[in-house]
């Protein structure tokens, strides 16, 4: 880059640069709400009550963190088809509740072992408050198991109180929005990394691949009073060149271009962008611009960047016509047999 008095170009890597020092900023600020989102974990963790105090001293109150002490594996009476988990008996040592929880938590405390020499397995959900049917068919699983009770809907209160415990992941993850957050901010990051160090790779590695003489040719061209760089598509126009800096440093003699056009792209009927095409005597497809269609200020700088092309020219094809597509598919057809031939 030493070869290259123009501050643009140089502004150019600096850009890319920029891209991986926010990419890094945002992974940063990921690892932040990781440990923030452990934090909150942590504490809700260490404030939880069991789901019996929530029943008998919280009035049954819902959307509480609890937990139970279980020992004995639980009991299926009630499936939901329609949801990610079944109702279930389970028990602590005193007392009988009604949980909500995943096929996977029920493979885990159906395991006898957890269980043996006195031993429990804490659960953990959040209080809900208990459907009507789903109190009906705890009742009635009651009446099966121990036929001796002669209990009633009435009495459902008595025996569990209004709630159950769900123990669904969705509703126990207290840190959600922090991990969520944390996704976000990660996946944004890696994507700033991976794009700026790729960009800044492939722009290097094009401009290394010219000689010397050539990068001082380039540089003394971009630095002539005719020449004109377009920022906000990062493009410069010289005398003789089209230079592409848009994640790439790519020349292109105007007096290769064989064919010169423009092509708009629209979601749901509406124009979304307008892009500059050129074809070289080398039958390559370049994207000179791409603007968005909508945008007064973008599309002044697209009819400007089109034009001085097309002056640049005079030989070559203007305009997407189905004569001139005709023309440059028979041309680069042969351009691209005599490359086979050459071989």
């Amino acid at each position: 880059m030493k070869e290259f008095s123009n501050p643009i170009i140089k502004e150019e890597v600096i850009r890319y640069k920029k891209n991986i020092y926010i990419g890094l900023f945002l992974l940063g600020l990921c690892l932040i709400c990781i440990i923030w989102g452990i934090f909150v974990s942590k504490e809700a963790k260490e404030n939880m009550v069991s789901f019996h105090d929530v029943i008998v001293n919280q009035n049954d109150k819902e959307n509480v963190l609890s937990y139970v002490d279980t020992d004995i594996f639980p009991y299926l009476f009630a499936t939901n088809d329609d949801s990610n988990g079944n109702f279930y008996l389970i028990r602590d040592n005193n007392y009988m509740y009604v949980a909500y929880m995943s096929d996977y938590d029920y493979e885990r405390l159906k395991d006898e072992t957890l269980y043996t020499d006195n031993k429990t397995e804490r659960v953990i959900g959040v209080s809900a408050l208990v459907p009507t049917e789903v109190k009906k068919l705890a009742i009635e699983t009651v009446k099966e198991l121990w036929p001796d009770e002669e209990i009633t809907l009435a009495d459902y209160e008595y025996y569990f109180g209004n709630i159950y415990l769900d123990m669904t992941s969705d509703a126990v993850d207290v840190a959600f929005w922090q991990n969520f957050l944390a996704f976000i901010l990660g996946l944004c990051g890696t994507t700033f990394i991976i794009i700026g160090l790729i960009n800044k790779k492939r722009f290097l590695k094009n401009i290394n691949k010219l000689s010397l003489e050539d990068k001082k040719k380039i540089d003394a061209e971009t630095l002539d009073k005719d020449a004109f760089y377009y920022a906000n598509i990062h493009l410069y126009l010289t005398s003789n060149y089209i230079i592409l800096m848009n994640g790439t440093f790519k020349i292109i003699p105007y007096s290769n271009l064989i064919w010169l056009y423009t092509i708009e792209q629209r979601i749901n009927g509406i124009k979304s962008t307008k892009s500059i095409v050129a074809v070289t005597d080398e039958a390559k497809t370049y994207n000179i611009a791409v603007v968005p269609a909508l945008t007064k200020k973008y599309m002044e700088v697209f009819d400007e960047v089109f034009t001085t092309i097309s002056n640049k020219n005079t030989e070559m094809l203007v305009g997407y016509t189905p004569e001139n597509c005709k023309i440059i598919h028979d041309k680069t057809k042969q351009i691209k047999q005599n490359k086979r031939l050459t071989k």
